[in-house]
């Protein structure tokens, strides 16, 4: 988790940030924020390291799906407080209920 999370969160500014000067500074402000929250800095600099190593062209084309025999439908929901995991609201027994 320590790696995946910056990692996937630098991921997401090199899709988005065309500049390469702007994406050194969010990268570097992303940075100091993972430290501020106890990240080990090692670690940081390793996934940035990793990203900055990647092609952006690359990483914006779109992909195929290889599985398309999916079964079931997404159910997505904006969140809610009302929908904890406590008291009559809970979505899970919500939707058992139906």
């Amino acid at each position: 988790m320590k790696n995946s999370i910056p990692y996937a969160q630098g991921l997401r500014y090199r899709r988005i940030i065309s500049d390469d000067l702007v994406l050194i500074t969010e990268l570097h402000n992303l940075t100091e924020n993972f430290i501020s929250r106890g990240y080990p800095p090692a670690i940081i600099e390793k996934q940035v390291n990793k990203i900055l190593s990647l092609d952006r062209s690359i990483l914006i084309q779109y992909k195929e799906r290889t599985n398309t025999n999916i079964n079931f439908t997404p159910f997505v929901l904006t969140f809610t407080n009302i929908f904890n995991n406590c008291g009559k609201n809970n979505i899970y027994n919500l939707l058992r209920n139906i």
